[in-house]
């Protein structure tokens, strides 16, 4: 991406979080949420935490099933260190995962040394599972909780048709991306994508290509293993990837339950779908700040929870976030593995 257009987008990421997060964090009863999350014993603050430790757990499963087949044996705890260091970019930088992506593969080179063109592909791989999951987990929910969702809508977006927007939009964006995984895994469709660009009256195209095209030939390959012999590769890791959506699901009810809410579970996942499903489509915005705080509110307010106990759960929400942060980072700089000392030595096997 375009350098300029990426500081733009960053600068406009920012911006909106700023804007929203002004607006709900002021809305807040400071002092009832404050006694409300104090009175929680620290038995229950511990396990805020559990839900999301499982969610990173069943991600690596699920990641180490799409590496090789000799690396299906590396131990949870590196496939941890390679997840959970580039996910504390994601949370913390605008346009994280331009940043996280390549510096996972990186970490996979570095920890187990799985090439990074072949880290790469699992990476890709992984992202693509993650959003196709999440839109499964989202239209399913939606599908259940229809009605429910459309009483909803006036409250979240001033009128009705949430449930038909969060329908369309989670269809659209599963269909682009299984679009692209069914390209990806057809060698012809390469070869003929390959032809073009070798042979484009741009000049830049051509240099572009030439320079990377060892890297991409070896990414296609990968590819093209998953499209052929590994199939039920492919199925096993889409399902794999609706197991973290599902615990985040888990997670809002778990914490809503704590501070004394009677929400019923499918509600909470409802909640929590619509809510992710807004973060993960709000990219530029580091961690979905100000977006996802705003839809939790609105909706959490939509269904009943009284403000001290929806500001509660947000801030039980970040800071949860803040605590995996600070581990990702630890990881990072315990490991002698930063994002700035990453690239250079990336980038002269990407152009080989």
């Amino acid at each position: 991406m375009n350098k300029s257009l990426r500081i733009t987008l960053s600068a406009a990421g920012l911006l909106v979080a700023g804007f929203l997060l002004y607006h709900v964090w002021s809305s807040f009863d400071w002092t009832a949420t404050a006694a409300t999350i104090s009175a929680l014993p620290v038995w229950k603050l511990l396990i805020v935490l559990v839900p999301f430790s499982l969610e990173a757990i069943s991600d690596c499963i699920a990641w180490r099933h799409l590496l090789p087949r000799e690396f299906k044996h590396t131990s949870l705890w590196k496939m941890f260190k390679a997840r959970t260091g580039p996910e504390a970019v994601v949370m913390t930088l605008p346009m994280g995962p331009f940043i996280s992506e390549p510096l996972k593969a990186w970490l996979l080179f570095k920890i187990i040394k799985l090439k990074t063109s072949i880290g790469m592909a699992s990476v890709i791989m992984r992202s693509c599972f993650l959003v196709l999951a999440q839109c499964t987990v989202v239209m399913l929910i939606t599908l259940v909780m229809f009605g429910w969702l459309e009483d909803l809508s006036p409250e979240v977006i001033q009128r009705g048709g949430l449930g038909y927007l969060l329908l369309l939009s989670a269809g659209a964006l599963f269909a682009l991306y299984a679009g692209f995984l069914f390209v990806a895994s057809r060698s012809s469709l390469i070869k003929r994508l390959h032809n073009k660009l070798e042979h484009s009256r741009f000049g830049w195209i051509r240099k572009l290509w030439e320079s990377t095209e060892n890297y991409f030939s070896e990414l296609n390959e990968q590819f093209a293993v998953f499209g052929s012999h590994r199939k039920m590769s492919v199925v096993v890791g889409y399902l794999l990837y609706i197991i973290p959506w599902l615990l985040q699901g888990a997670e809002t009810y778990v914490i809503l339950k704590l501070l004394g809410s009677d929400i019923p579970l499918l509600q909470a996942l409802a909640i929590e779908g619509a809510c992710g499903f807004l973060r993960s489509v709000a990219f530029i915005v580091p961690s979905g700040l100000g977006v996802q705080d705003a839809g939790y509110f609105l909706m959490l307010n939509g269904a009943g929870v009284s403000h001290p106990l929806s500001a509660a759960f947000i801030i039980l929400k970040r800071s949860r976030e803040v605590l995996w942060i600070s581990l990702g980072y630890g990881i990072l700089l315990s490991s002698g593995f930063g994002w700035k000392k990453s690239f250079p030595k990336v980038e002269p096997e990407v152009m080989m």
